[in-house]
């Protein structure tokens, strides 16, 4: 048995070889258990790493993120010599999918509420630049609790902003809002900015359905997983690897779409023009989702680091951190704080690279540089660290957002800096991600973004001068 590949690659080989499909939807884990485990024996996947390929079998987006929340776990374990085993990760698949059969607020919503949910995804048109739906349609948003005066406190709506949005109320729920409170829909443009999937028809299916989502590209589950364990991987590792990661111009398409048509997926690049396909709306969806994971796990680390500190357990204290951290030549980079050395090798920036670099793991990229990657993850702690800037966290609602309108000018400044790394440091810089964010342990959960306000670019260049020392590796 050739065990130079890594066991995923090797259970597809098998399973296409087979005709046996390993993808799991959740939907007969007896049969699949059984499946699995022959797939385990004939291809030798070691005991102590069968539970973590099964995790990257699920297809179902909403039961692997419940397991991926599991995998703190694993770094436990770890960390003792221990691993998950394989009797308790089927336990705990098995709880997960029965818990999963309740009926939790958006059964409800959807049973109560089916008029709703239809006039959203088939009587919302485009049409001459506004968009029609059904009069019922607005009523029913007054009536949820979507008002004039905003979301009414006990209603359906409040529900919904609590359980399902949190803080971050954007994109289909914003447009709830607007349309319940002015009784005006928004016209196209607006309405693309908010969701641009929404014409698509998704409405509001369950926690991350919000916007498009895998069903939305019918493929078998073989496919799907193809496109999530593969090609999404190949996606991103290439934007990280990239010099511009808040865009996808021509060259960068090509080269994506290069990998898609790789993969054998429908519908063939060839025949097909990409704009114009689910597949591509997705996949820009999901590079979007990808930058904003990251900017809220820049921002969780950096409050973890803030309230777990003793000696930074002042609003005074922080304050002068922030202050000496973001000054000129922005020290916050340097393991070494006061001397400017051990460029990109500061804790929060190790923490949240090496959650970069997990996320592309399954790529099986040969890529050994990250500028795009490494320029997006310091632009994220730089933004965390000054959310920080009065001692206290800025609120939710007077946030900036971490997009390119906000963060592209500092981005491209630190993907500058990043070219300039030798080899011995992208080396060292990456095993110390790597290694700290396998350390890291209980991880705090990420949070969603606000999506409002903006902030005023530097008017000078504080990026001149960045010591990018050859010696410190």
């Amino acid at each position: 048995m050739n065990t130079t590949t890594s066991p995923i690659d090797r259970l597809l080989t098998w399973s296409n070889a087979q005709g046996t499909p390993l993808a799991c939807d959740g939907a007969n884990l007896a049969r699949w258990f059984l499946d699995i485990e022959r797939a385990f024996e004939v291809n030798e996947v070691p005991d102590e790493h069968q539970a973590v390929v099964a995790l990257a079998l699920i297809s179902n987006e909403d039961l692997q993120g419940a397991m991926e929340e599991r995998m703190q776990f694993v770094f436990e374990l770890s960390s003792q010599g221990k691993s998950w085993e394989w009797k308790d990760f089927k336990e705990d698949l098995c709880k997960v999918v029965a818990a999963g059969t309740s009926e939790g607020p958006i059964s409800i919503f959807r049973r109560n509420h089916p008029y709703l949910l239809a006039s959203m995804s088939t009587g919302l048109v485009v049409a001459g630049g506004a968009v029609l739906a059904p009069a019922a349609g607005i009523l029913a948003l007054n009536t949820l609790g979507f008002t004039a005066l905003g979301v009414e406190a006990g209603s359906i709506a409040a529900i919904l902003q609590s359980a399902i949005y949190g803080g971050g109320t954007t994109g289909i729920f914003s447009i709830f809002q607007s349309i319940g409170a002015t009784a005006v829909l928004p016209n196209a443009g607006g309405l693309i900015a908010s969701a641009s999937a929404l014409t698509a028809g998704v409405g509001l299916g369950g926690r991350g359905s919000k916007r498009l989502s895998n069903a939305h590209l019918e493929f078998t589950s073989q496919e799907l997983l193809i496109w999530r364990k593969s090609f999404l991987p190949a996606a991103l590792a290439y934007l990280a690897h990239s010099d511009h990661p808040w865009s996808i111009d021509d060259t960068t398409q090509l080269a994506l779409w290069g990998f898609y048509r790789s993969f054998d997926l429908p519908p063939d690049p060839r025949e097909t023009d990409i704009a114009e396909t689910m597949a591509y709306a997705l996949m820009c969806q999901r590079v979007e989702e990808w930058r904003g994971r990251i900017g809220r796990f820049a921002r969780e680390v950096v409050a973890h680091f803030f309230q777990s500190e003793g000696d930074l357990g002042t609003t005074e204290t922080r304050v002068i951190y922030v202050r000496q951290g973001l000054a000129r030549h922005f020290p916050f980079v340097y393991g070494d704080f006061e001397n400017r050395l051990r460029i990109f090798r500061a804790k929060h920036i190790l923490l949240t690279f090496g959650f970069m670099l997990h996320g592309i793991s399954l790529s099986n990229t040969q890529y050994q540089t990250f500028v795009g990657g490494l320029a997006l993850v310091v632009t994220a702690v730089q933004r965390a660290l000054s959310l920080w800037s009065t001692g206290e966290e800025i609120p939710l609602e007077n946030r900036d957002a971490f997009n390119d309108r906000t963060w592209v000018f500092a981005t491209s400044k630190w993907a500058a800096v990043c070219r300039h790394l030798s080899n011995a440091q992208w080396a060292n810089i990456c095993r110390e991600a790597r290694l700290a964010y396998g350390l890291y342990g209980v991880r705090p959960r990420p949070q969603p973004e606000p999506g409002a306000g903006l902030r005023v670019p530097l008017a000078y260049d504080r990026w001149a001068g960045m010591r990018v020392d050859s010696n410190d590796e």
